[in-house]
């Protein structure tokens, strides 16, 4: 029985099947301050935290048998809190989801995540699986193909749609994409491949990390979290076609976009919430440096892509660590905003965005 805390790390508690069975209709204890736990089991002193237990509360179509554990299943949970209400980053992605609704919008996702993948040598450094120099080839992939091949075929036994996974520039870094979708579950499927790829790693002898830094050195440039988003109206039409040919977005996505542009230094303490996230923002790192957009650029925070009825945006703040539920809501919340306002994000850059001096 697992739930995201804030920093979307898997926290869970195994039972057995026959409690199970009590648990769908009683739910089952959990500790309050784990909720507002940091990664060092720091709780907030500003404010008074309950020291008592929830109740987390199994979402049954998550339910999954592990494909390398045959005896075991994975379910994820929400929390109810005592005094009533729910308390989980899932609920947060929720709320925001149903407000979209109301206005008319379903949000349309596409998650794509870059990790690393290590090698332990006896009790020495964990070294990479691929050199920096292998970046992108087929030997590089041919290197880790067992692991590779438990994950093409154990993901999707979990409900994960993957597109494709290859290696990156980083040395022993590679990247997951899954196919788009909308609502909460486009999200449970990070949630879940995140646990997953960990777990497969070990069985395999390695070691797979989704710190954005893990090593200080040229060879590791920081992973990121980009998520492709776009908006449908209530008959499934994609809302960011343009109706001009010569536009690269609607006036819908451009306000979508400035939203995302206004709130962005928000969304960076979300999205990037740790000392180590916060270190991918640097120059020659593909990591946006600027609060601006482009059309098809790497260097912006937000990448337009004008792509006839898949035309959509690409937010390129996040970082590999981030909790995926709270990076959707927060830049779908945005874009949201933007849109409300009918903001403006003025002109694209054609350029590096980090030299564009209009851009925060």
């Amino acid at each position: 029985m697992m739930l995201p805390d804030m920093h979307g790390v898997a926290r869970a508690k195994m039972v057995t099947a026959g409690h199970f069975l009590e648990v769908i209709d009683s739910g089952h204890s959990w500790g309050i301050p784990l909720i507002m736990a940091d990664l060092w089991q720091n709780v907030p002193s500003d404010r008074e935290v309950p020291t008592g237990n929830a109740t987390i509360w199994p979402d049954l179509s998550t339910f999954a048998r592990l494909p390398w554990a045959p005896h075991v299943a994975h379910v994820i949970c929400d929390v109810a809190l005592p005094g009533g209400g729910v308390a989980t980053a899932r609920d947060v992605l929720r709320r925001v989801l149903e407000s979209a609704a109301t206005s008319g919008f379903e949000p349309l996702f596409g998650n794509e995540l870059e990790f690393y993948v290590y090698e332990p040598i006896g009790d020495g450094p964990k070294l990479p699986v691929v050199g920096m120099s292998e970046w992108f080839t087929d030997q590089a992939l041919a290197k880790r193909q067992p692991f590779l091949d438990d994950l093409f075929a154990f993901l999707p036994l979990l409900g994960v749609p993957v597109y494709e996974i290859f290696n990156e520039h980083g040395a022993g870094q590679l990247e997951i994409n899954l196919s788009p979708s909308t609502g909460v579950s486009a999200l449970d499927w990070v949630f879940i491949a995140k646990a997953a790829i960990k777990e497969v790693a070990r069985l395999h002898g390695l070691h797979a990390t989704f710190m954005p830094v893990p090593r200080n050195d040229t060879e590791t440039p920081p992973s990121g979290y980009h998520l492709h988003q776009t908006l449908l109206g209530d008959d499934g039409v994609n809302l960011f076609v343009p109706k001009h040919g010569d536009a690269a977005l609607s006036e819908v996505g451009l306000s979508y976009v400035a939203g995302q542009l206004e709130h962005a230094p928000a969304l960076t303490g979300l999205v990037a919430q740790t000392v180590t996230a916060y270190k991918r923002y640097r120059p020659g790192t593909w990591a946006p440096m600027r609060a601006g957009w482009g059309i098809d650029n790497r260097t912006a925070m937000v990448r337009a892509l004008p792509r006839g009825v898949g035309t959509h945006i690409e937010n390129r703040l996040g970082s590999s660590c981030a909790n995926p539920y709270l990076l959707a809501a927060a830049e779908v919340a945005a874009g949201l905003d933007g849109v409300a306002r009918r903001l403006d994000p003025g002109q694209p850059c054609a350029g590096n965005v980090a030299d564009d001096q209009r851009y925060p």
